[in-house]
Parts: C-alpha cells; sequence; structure tokens
C-alpha cells in the first residue's frame, strides 16, 4: 500500500478496536479512493474561487463518511468470521434445549396382568333369596401392581357353551360398591370384589346355576380373562328368564379378602 493508504490504515485502527488483521488493504483503498475523488472535486479550478472557504469542511465530511463505512464494512465482516454457525457468543445466555417428556407408570405399579393373578373363592351366602360371592385375585407375579375400577365377567352354566346373557349393575344386596379406587397389590396379596345375584323372581322358577365365571380386568380383552370355576363351591344361583338377560350385582375392586 502506499504511504497515504498507510497513514489512513493507522487512521482506522484508533478509531475502531477491531484488530488490524481485520481491516483488509481493499477496505483502505476503497476509502482511500473515496477521500481523494471528494478532495479533486473540491480543488476544481471552477470551483477555487467560491469554494475555498467550504473546502476544508466538505473534505472532513468525505473523510468521515468513508471512515464510517469502512467500519461498519470491518465490523459486519467481523461478526460473520467470528459467529459463522449463528451460536451465541461468549458472555450471553440462551435457553436451555427442551427435554422430551418421558411417561411414567401410574402411581403403586402397572397395570396388573391377567396371566399373574389368580381367582378364588373367598366366601359365599344369601341374604333374603340374593346369594352372592366373594371373589378373590391374588398377584402371582413378581411386582407389585394395579386394579383400578370394575372387572367385566361373563358366566356360563354346566350345559351352556355360550356366555349367558346378563344385565350387570354396581352393587349387591348383601356387599355394598365401595366405587372405582386404584387398588395396589403387593406380590402375594390379595384383592375382592362381589358378585350377586337373586332367586327371588317368579316363586323360585327358572332357576340357572352359574358354574363358571370369566373375568376380564379393565382394558383387557375378554378372551385374556381369569377363569373361575364355581362348580365345587355349588354353583352360584340366579332366577333367569328363558332369553332375557337376568340381573347380577358386581362391586368395585377393593383391597384386601373383604372380610
Amino acid at each position: 500500500m502506499t504511504s497515504s493508504e498507510n497513514r489512513l490504515r493507522d487512521l482506522l485502527h484508533r478509531l475502531t478496536p477491531e484488530p488490524p488483521s481485520q481491516i483488509s488493504a481493499e477496505h483502505v483503498r476503497a476509502a482511500h479512493e473515496t477521500i481523494t475523488a471528494g478532495l479533486d472535486h473540491a480543488d476544481h479550478p471552477a470551483r477555487r474561487g467560491r469554494g475555498v472557504r467550504w473546502l476544508a469542511p466538505i473534505a472532513a465530511a468525505v473523510v468521515v463518511a468513508a471512515i464510517a463505512a469502512v467500519v461498519a464494512v470491518v465490523l459486519a465482516s467481523t461478526n460473520r468470521s467470528v459467529n459463522p454457525s449463528g451460536e451465541a457468543p461468549p458472555g450471553t445466555t440462551s435457553a436451555p434445549p427442551s427435554t422430551p417428556s418421558t411417561s411414567t407408570a401410574p402411581a403403586g405399579g402397572p397395570p396388573c396382568l391377567a396371566k399373574n393373578l389368580t381367582a378364588s373363592v373367598l366366601r359365599r351366602g344369601s341374604t333374603a333369596s340374593a346369594p352372592f360371592i366373594i371373589v378373590g385375585l391374588r398377584n402371582d407375579g413378581s411386582t407389585i401392581c394395579t386394579l383400578t375400577g370394575y372387572p367385566a365377567i361373563s358366566v356360563f352354566s354346566a350345559t351352556s357353551r355360550q356366555p349367558l346373557r346378563i344385565a350387570v349393575h354396581h352393587g349387591t344386596y348383601e356387599q355394598p360398591d365401595p366405587g372405582s379406587q386404584r387398588v395396589t397389590l403387593q406380590r402375594n396379596s390379595l384383592a375382592w370384589f362381589a358378585v350377586g345375584t337373586s332367586t327371588a323372581y317368579q316363586g323360585g322358577r327358572n332357576i340357572v346355576t352359574i358354574t363358571r365365571i370369566m373375568i376380564a380386568l379393565p382394558g383387557a380383552p375378554a378372551r385374556q380373562g381369569i377363569n373361575l370355576d364355581l362348580g365345587k363351591h355349588g354353583g352360584l344361583g340366579a332366577t333367569a328368564n328363558p332369553g332375557k338377560a337376568f340381573p347380577v350385582g358386581i362391586t368395585a375392586f377393593a383391597a384386601g379378602s373383604g372380610n
């Protein structure tokens, strides 16, 4: 670069904190040409007589404008070179990356699986021609699990291949319904629910004996049910009009043995 360009470069270094390596020779030459053109224009013979008084202010203005333009270019190019990836510069903060939400098992453990439960008759009885049984479900799995709400049941007689038609309602005559709740079953612990019918209708005629109950857990397909054989307990009698559904009451799952 020429001596005048070197002097201009030194001036630019004093006006901006950017390191000298950021102000290229092309930037200095561009500013130098702009200043020279402005001075030549002001010193033209046709303007000497009438422009002497304002020559210095115009030249100074041209210099300031050229310096400002060069500084702006240098700062812009410096920012692009220092931060090409768009990352936040040192000393600034940014929002932390979002963490994907993870699903957790329900409080008390995952839902119980039918294959890990064993059904049995804990107690049976009858009050005012309303027979009932207390069905126990024991957790034979390796971990705790939960039961929520009500079971779904299908009932069979000794001669039926298809489930008998029933109209299920909540609660029985002898066992009030505790209402839907979450029951946590530890290993080898019990939950229970009641099943009740009536034999008082039609003077004791058209009685059907339920000898098997298939128990389906909430949300599980019926084919994955738990089989409960009532034959060795004498079955559970109910009045059943031919071709019509007969009422059967059930209660929600509860902890313990129902005593």
